[in-house]
């Protein structure tokens, strides 16, 4: 039957499995996301006002937007290993899994691991833990970048290991 062949067609689009990275639309809407993720940024600072400079904050927010994309890189490649290994889930199914393990469960997971590596690093390194200080990127009143580097690494092994 004529209708019957829509209905075909529409039963066989929905069986395709999901994957994560679907093209140039599926890139598209990484970069929308992205640029989302910035302007909410942007309104964070101009709202908190003048607490922190626009470098400082920037330093802030970078750590947690290289982190973010870093934690979004493996949960992709999570999804789509798990996705072909796993006898059940697609691609989409693990990384909506993932996502909201990281949102959730795993905030809490961060901070406290944030907590208890930079109480160890203070108790191991003493003076020398000043560099892993969140927030903090000056010795003597001249920026120190490998402050920051000390910090974002830290942040990474920590998001990494979520």
């Amino acid at each position: 039957c004529g209708s019957c062949h829509g209905l075909e067609s529409m039963a066989e689009s929905s069986t395709k499995p999901c994957i994560v990275l679907p093209g140039l639309y599926g890139l598209l809407v990484q970069l929308l996301l992205f640029a989302c993720c910035i302007g909410t940024l942007i309104a964070k600072k101009v709202v908190e006002g003048g607490e922190r400079t626009w470098f400082q904050f920037g330093l802030d927010s970078s750590k947690q937007l290289i982190g973010a994309g870093w934690i979004h890189l493996l949960n992709l490649l999570c999804a789509e290993l798990l996705g072909s290994q796993m006898g059940q889930g697609d691609e989409c199914e693990w990384y909506w899994l993932n996502i909201i393990l990281d949102t959730t469960l795993g905030v809490l997971i961060e901070y406290l691991l944030l907590r208890v590596l930079t109480d160890a690093l203070n108790t191991v390194l003493e003076e020398g833990a000043q560099d892993f200080r969140t927030g903090s990127y000056w010795r003597g009143g001249e920026f120190q970048v490998i402050m920051y580097a000390k910090q974002l690494g830290l942040w990474l092994v920590i998001v990494t290991f979520m």
